[in-house]
This record gives structure tokens, C-alpha cells and sequence, in this order.
């Protein structure tokens, strides 16, 4: 049962129905009891809410990150979650993450190789100190030294802002 209607969400997404698609999604959701298709249909879920509010999607994170920890997770479902976690400013944890799936991965299924693989490439590029910190520790954020704090308060800031770091300045060009 959870299968059809998981895949009967996934038919009203490519139909544009994304109403329909929740509501099949939340009914599986409240019918599963096993851990590996609720992760999966908790990232599906996640997946649609993200297009219409990723404040929201976030409620799902909690229960992903337990997946993740458990190992019950795809390579692009982690995937989804650790850009999540940077994309709400949660570093240290979409770090743990990424280091979980980097032990995890075993090579053998290429997708989630090639997932991690651009995930560790675009994370070292966008958050390098994220990766690099010398400390050894993770890297927190440093708003008052990001390029654009002189803008007024009113005004919205640039998605630049999340990237300016607390590290060594003799690693910036």
C-alpha cells in the first residue's frame, strides 16, 4: 500500500498537482512503520514542501537527520539534506552529515558516488572553510565581516552573505 501511494504522489508531481501529491505523501507517511521507506518518503515530502516553502520543509529535518544516522538514507536523499541544512545555516550539522555519508559511501552505486562526489565539490567551493577549517572544528559564520552588512536593514541582503566565514584571512585571494 505504501508503495502506491508513493507512487501515485510521484504520478501527481509530474502532473503539477502538488496538493494531491502531499496528500498521498502524508498518508503513507501516517501508514508506514518501517524505517527505510519512512525516510524515503519523509525526503519526498520534504522535496515537494521545498518548492513551496523550504521554512516549512525544514520540519522534517529532525527526522532525516535520524535516518541519516541509522543509515537508512539514499545518497541523494542525504544529498538533500545536507544542502538543506547549509541552506538554513545549520553548518555544523550538514557537515556531520556529509562526513557520515563520505564513511558510508562504498562506491557501489555510482548516482550517490557521483551525488557526494558534486555535493563535496560545491560545498568546498561555496563554503570552503566549512571543509578547511584549520582548527580542525567546524566553521561558524561571521555576519558583521560579510561584504554586504553596510546594506540598510531594511533592504534585503545577498545569498553572498551566508558564505563569509570566520577563518584565516590569508586563505581569500
Amino acid at each position: 500500500m505504501i508503495n502506491v501511494l508513493r507512487d501515485t504522489a510521484h504520478g501527481e508531481l509530474a502532473a503539477s498537482r502538488t496538493g494531491m501529491a502531499c496528500e498521498y505523501l502524508d498518508l503513507a507517511l501516517n501508514n508506514c512503520r518501517d524505517s527505510r521507506p519512512l525516510a524515503a518518503l519523509t525526503a519526498d515530502r520534504m522535496r515537494v514542501e521545498w518548492q513551496k516553502s523550504p521554512l516549512k520543509a525544514m520540519r522534517h529535518a529532525e527526522r532525516l537527520q535520524e535516518a541519516s544516522r541509522d543509515g537508512h538514507l539514499t545518497g541523494q536523499d542525504t544529498g538533500l539534506l545536507a544542502r538543506s541544512l547549509l541552506w538554513h545555516g545549520r553548518y555544523r550539522e550538514a557537515r556531520e552529515t556529509l562526513t557520515r555519508w563520505e564513511a558510508n559511501d562504498t562506491g557501489s552505486d555510482r548516482v550517490d558516488s557521483e551525488e557526494l562526489a558534486a555535493l563535496s565539490g560545491w560545498m568546498a567551493y561555496s563554503f570552503p572553510a566549512l571543509l578547511t577549517d584549520s582548527a580542525g572544528s567546524v566553521a561558524t559564520p561571521e555576519p558583521d565581516a560579510c561584504p554586504d552588512s553596510r546594506v540598510p536593514s531594511g533592504a534585503r541582503r545577498s545569498a553572498c552573505s551566508s558564505v563569509c566565514w570566520r577563518t584565516a584571512p590569508a586563505r581569500r585571494p
